[in-house]
């Protein structure tokens, strides 16, 4: 029997993985996966996959599913800082440890939700727990049980600030005379060089019990904002998931998962809009403390599973290829526990190239999303500079940029046989919290001052304190669909060069670091 998945059509076996463009709900346990190769993605080994996780928002899901969630949450509030398990040092481990902005987003992603359900299942005192995902492409608002006891972290079991430092101090202090000289190294990478750093670093991210996340978020008022809904869109989703090769679609290379590169459109666009949409501590290093952070970031997961099914149909790469694979697979992750609060031993990124030993699979998901087809071989790899015309963005002041495509990349583009991004590189905020960044694509007759959006970027996941923050954030944007939509607007001349802006407001309960920021390049690249 095959699945029917726009162009193309796999059967359900090897369609598994690919869960997210499904339409009807797969609940056969074990689900059979298949392992990928990591070079050729070519499809070797089978595994039973005994766990399933569920779609959050779908009336089937199990009742039993957010109870064992709220009872291991309980648990793990309610455990002694010493514990490695303890919900706080979870969220800790984040802020030390998880890259952005680089090709190890999605493995260190996946190995540290993978351990949190571990610890779930045993605490929540259910062997067949599996944490549920939320698809807030189908269902752009916080699912309704996030609102409730302590799954909401206004609970009154979550730390005030000050009741933290005093049940923390010592027990932090014990961890950080433990650490070994590796994980002294990461740390340091990252500008926490004491525990005077690591203090200051918490004191600026820790969020009072009214500030947990954006006020007008409420059982009543559930939704995403405009901007976030267009960035999570099925629309969206599906230019994100046509990059071919893993950098493009991952993340961008690095020299190692505390350095900066480039933001992949899943993470610029979808991640990082549901972040700072939700607010309070999701806008910060410390958004595990919220428990809707891990259902987000399995969908996120779900999505590279996504992406790669689709690559192995094809016969394409799912990792990095040939020595960049030994580089990207060898790559240390040295604070994860796991369900007895004892530091793993898969420690390098290529333990979470897939799924593994954690052996979940995805429920189908209700929304059916076509993966554009191949880049044309003509338009691969073309870069077009763009000519800055305003290189500084302020709340007050749009930056700007001009980018002359070719007439045959715009005809391509429109006819759907070529897809754009637009990939921006500007100064990093230098507190890495107060700004969110909207790109426009305007039209070409300035007097009409019509707009069209292409995305929303906010610049979360800066590595480390930002004692001397200097970096440039560089990120990425789906731009196909908005030339599209000008095209059906009839309001597109391929003759003349686009225009693309970049503009700024501040965001609720934040002070900006700086009143205004550089913007150093705007490029469209072809992927």
């Amino acid at each position: 029997m095959e699945e029917k998945l726009g162009r193309y059509a796999i059967s359900r076996r090897r369609f598994v993985g690919a869960s997210s463009l499904a339409v009807a709900a797969c609940v056969v346990s074990p689900v059979i996966l298949k392992s990928r190769d990591a070079r050729a993605g070519r499809n070797e080994q089978t595994v039973d996959a005994r766990f399933l996780r569920r779609d959050v928002t779908r009336p089937d899901l199990p009742a039993s599913v957010i109870d064992t969630y709220r009872t291991a949450v309980t648990a793990m509030l309610r455990l002694p800082p010493e514990d490695p398990r303890n919900w706080y040092r979870q969220a800790l481990v984040h802020l030390l440890d998880c890259p952005h902005g680089n090709w190890w987003f999605l493995p260190w992603h996946r190995g540290y939700i993978g351990w949190f359900e571990r610890i779930c299942r045993e605490l929540g005192g259910d062997p067949e727990f599996a944490l549920p995902y939320w698809d807030w492409t189908a269902s752009p608002r916080l699912p309704s049980a996030f609102f409730e006891g302590v799954l909401n972290p206004l609970d009154e079991l979550f730390h005030e600030e000050e009741s933290f430092v005093e049940a923390f101090r010592e027990p932090i202090g014990a961890f950080w005379k433990n650490l070994t000289p590796i994980q002294s190294e990461q740390l340091a990478r990252r500008e926490i060089e004491s525990l005077e750093d690591f203090w200051l670093y918490v004191d600026i991210l820790f969020r009072p019990r009214f500030d947990t996340r954006r006020s007008s978020l409420s059982a009543e008022s559930p939704d995403l904002d405009s901007e976030a809904k267009r960035s999570v869109s099925a629309e969206n989703i599906a230019s994100i998931l046509g990059p071919r090769q893993f950098e493009f679609f991952a993340g961008g290379k690095a020299a190692q998962h505390s350095e900066d590169a480039e933001k992949s459109m899943l993470e610029a666009g979808p991640h990082d809009s549901v972040h700072s949409d939700i607010g309070g501590f999701m806008r910060t290093m410390l958004s595990p403390v919220d428990p809707l952070f891990y259902l987000h970031h399995a969908n996120v997961d779900r999505l590279w599973e996504a992406w790669m099914a689709l690559q192995g149909e094809e016969g394409q790469a799912v990792l990095p290829k040939d020595d960049d694979f030994a580089i990207w697979g060898s790559e240390r992750f040295e604070f994860f526990h796991d369900e007895a609060g004892l530091p793993v031993m898969e420690r390098n990124a290529g333990s979470y190239a897939d799924i593994g030993s954690f052996s979940y699979a995805y429920q189908p998901a209700s929304t059916i999303i076509s993966r554009p087809p191949p880049v044309r071989d003509d338009m691969a790899g073309r870069v077009f500079m763009g000519t800055i015309l305003q290189n500084t963005v302020s709340v007050d002041q749009p930056a700007s940029a001009i980018v002359s495509l070719p007439p045959e990349v715009i005809d391509a583009t429109v006819k759907g046989r070529t897809e754009l991004k637009v990939r921006v590189t500007m100064q990093s905020p230098s507190n890495g919290l107060a700004w969110n960044f909207h790109l426009w694509l305007p039209s070409n007759d300035s007097e009409l001052e019509i707009d069209e959006y292409i995305g929303l970027f906010y610049p979360f996941g800066a590595h480390g304190a930002g004692k001397h923050d200097h970096r440039a954030q560089i990120f990425s944007l789906p731009l196909s669909s908005a030339i599209r939509r000008l095209e059906s607007a009839g309001r597109l001349d391929p003759d003349l060069p686009l225009k693309i802006r970049l503009s700024t407001t501040l965001t609720d309960h934040e002070v900006p670091g700086q009143d205004s920021l550089r913007v150093d390049e705007i490029v469209v690249a072809v992927i």
